[in-house]
């Protein structure tokens, strides 16, 4: 599967269906959590975000490949599924879809500077053919930016990246390791997010 289609088939299903998560299931649950601690005497800050829901399936329309997704709150939302998700057919009325949506942003300060880059992997795993229709899907991009500027007494901190564009933020006083960084030092940020959708009775 070539990098253009594993994005539309992102585009088609599992955001679709993360959205309708977060449009219909008004119940869903949330949590977020902030680590803050140093590698090597320098800040390293992970930041989890998970969210939780259930929809019902409200109408299917085999043929033109669309779905009907009605949250507790009785708000129902249309979308198209792709024709890359398997077992389509499985699914009748009054399913229930299960989401999970996690995201994960690390971010992480280093002395040995490399050249400023960004990357992207994308990774999709389908059911079974003739399973109950759901996937796990898999996105990390990872961006790398300069330290051009630093203050210690107002803990402003301004980041170069690949655009050349600087961008100045506040640290907050619960950053560890702050203080030991320097004009030139590379920031490095991951962000990961996976989205897990399962239909069951």
């Amino acid at each position: 599967m070539t990098m253009q289609r594993i994005a539309k088939y992102l585009a088609a299903t599992a955001l679709a269906a993360t959205l309708a998560v977060a449009g219909c299931a008004q119940s869903a649950s949330n949590k977020m959590t902030i680590e803050r601690t140093t590698v090597n005497g320098l800040p390293s800050i992970v930041t989890t975000a998970k969210m939780a829901g259930e929809v019902k399936v409200e109408a299917i329309d085999y043929d033109n490949r669309s779905i009907a997704l009605k949250g507790p709150e009785g708000k129902t939302e249309i979308f198209k599924v792709s024709s890359a998700v398997r077992n389509f057919d499985q699914i009748k009325q009054g399913d229930t879809v299960k989401v999970e949506y996690l995201t994960t942003v690390d971010i992480n300060v280093r002395k040995v500077g490399e050249p400023l880059a960004a990357a992207e992997a994308v990774g999709v795993a389908a059911a079974p053919l003739g399973a109950k229709p759901g996937l796990i899907a898999v996105r990390t991009v990872e961006v790398l930016a300069n330290v051009a500027a630093i203050d210690y007494v107002e803990r402003m901190v301004t980041l170069v990246g690949l655009r050349d564009q600087p961008v100045t933020f506040h640290a907050g006083k619960k950053l560890k390791g702050f203080d030991n960084v320097v004009q030139g030092d590379q920031v490095i940020f991951t962000y990961t997010e996976s989205v897990l959708i399962e239909v069951t009775r």
